[in-house]
């Protein structure tokens, strides 16, 4: 069963971003569990960080990043930052991958 979670960019909350989250997800400050709890991960505690961007970027969709990752595990985590746009898409997430946006009002899931 998926659980959902509100995906926060850079601190500030986007009450309407939900993603899906498959088997057990690292969560950073950028997550918030149904629950309540968050848990804080320092940016360069990634091994691998995938850009998307609407132009200039690894990718053009966050799902499409989060699908060219393969190899993601507890001692190999990835980050997906994700630079300023409204990307409109369902994303489903991986274990040991984190979503980090530009900030409030700058990058939006729907």
């Amino acid at each position: 069963m998926p659980v959902f979670a509100t995906i926060f960019f850079a601190g500030a909350g986007l009450s309407a971003a939900q993603v899906v989250v498959e088997g057990i997800a690292r969560a950073t400050a950028g997550l918030e569990f149904p629950d309540g709890t968050t848990q804080a991960t320092a940016a360069g505690a990634y091994d691998n960080v995938v850009t998307v961007a609407k132009s200039g970027g690894d990718f053009t969709t966050v799902q499409a990043a989060l699908d060219s990752i393969l190899d993601a595990a507890d001692g190999n985590r990835y980050l997906v930052r994700v630079s300023p746009g409204t990307y409109s898409e369902q994303v489903t997430m991986k274990p040991f991958v984190d979503i980090e946006g530009s900030g409030r009002g700058t990058t939006t899931i729907t």
